[in-house]
Order: structure tokens, then sequence, then C-alpha cells
């Protein structure tokens, strides 16, 4: 009963990320809404926008998310060690034409 229960969970988990996922593609019909549907999201999970024109200031702990053009969105996490001139390592992804439709 208990593998039962366990697999019932695991397919409404599963149901769930992908109707969220279909809700994001309908919402996302070209790069310009899929960065703005992004960057809604992001906030909810309490990333703090950043202005690619001015100077930031990231803290430790913190979540930071930065958009160009309205076509491209970057976000990123700084760790609890993190101290002003240590450096940083960064993994990458793109997609050249995002049009989900």
């Amino acid at each position: 009963f208990a593998n039962y229960c366990m697999m019932n969970e695991l397919a409404a988990t599963f149901r769930n990320n992908a109707k969220g996922l279909l809700d994001f593609i309908d919402k996302s019909p070209s790069p310009f809404h899929a960065v703005r549907q992004s960057a809604d999201l992001l906030k909810a999970k309490g990333f703090v926008e950043l202005k690619e024109s001015e100077t930031w200031s990231v803290k430790p702990m913190s979540k930071y998310f930065v958009t160009r053009n309205s076509s491209t969105i970057m976000a990123f996490a700084v760790g609890g060690k993190y101290k002003l001139g240590n450096g940083f390592t960064i993994i990458g992804a793109h997609t050249d034409s995002p049009c989900l439709r």
C-alpha cells in the first residue's frame, strides 16, 4: 500500500510539473514572452532583478537576474562563502530560437 501511495504522489508531481511547463509554453509564443514569464517566475521565487546599466551590489546567499533587450535573461545565486574578489563559477545554456509554438 505504501508503494501505491508513493507512486500516486509521484504521478501527481509529474502531472503538476507537466502542467506548469505547458502553461509556460502557452504564455510564451516568442522569446520576449518567454523572458517575461521567466522573470515573473524568478521574482516569485525570491530573485531580485538587476539593471545591466547600474552597478551591482551582490550579497552572499542572495539570488538575482538581469535581462537584455527583453529577449535574454540570466539568473544566478550567490553562495554563502562569496567574498568580493574571489571570482565565480558559471554554467550556461542557450537556444537560438525559443519560439515554443
